[in-house]
């Protein structure tokens, strides 16, 4: 699994972070995400996932974990 990266966990990511780091994948990103929160109905949140994957873009449903995405570079 390849590793994320956002690795510091002192600073949660923001949008515009995100959106920075993906490049020329952030419409690719933007399509999952808003298929996962509108056809899926999930909840989606950042995680921390330890040093060594960083934070990801996890999605929930009743509470139980379905697909985390981590932001790389494009």
């Amino acid at each position: 699994m390849s590793r994320g990266f956002f690795r510091e966990k002192g600073r949660v990511p923001t949008e515009k972070d995100v959106c920075a780091v993906l490049g020329k994948s952030r419409e690719c990103w933007d399509g999952l995400v808003m298929y996962l929160l509108g056809e899926r109905k999930l909840k989606a949140g950042y995680k921390f996932y330890g040093k060594n994957y960083g934070w990801a873009l996890g999605f929930t449903r009743r509470g139980r974990s379905v697909v985390s995405l981590y932001p790389d570079e494009d």
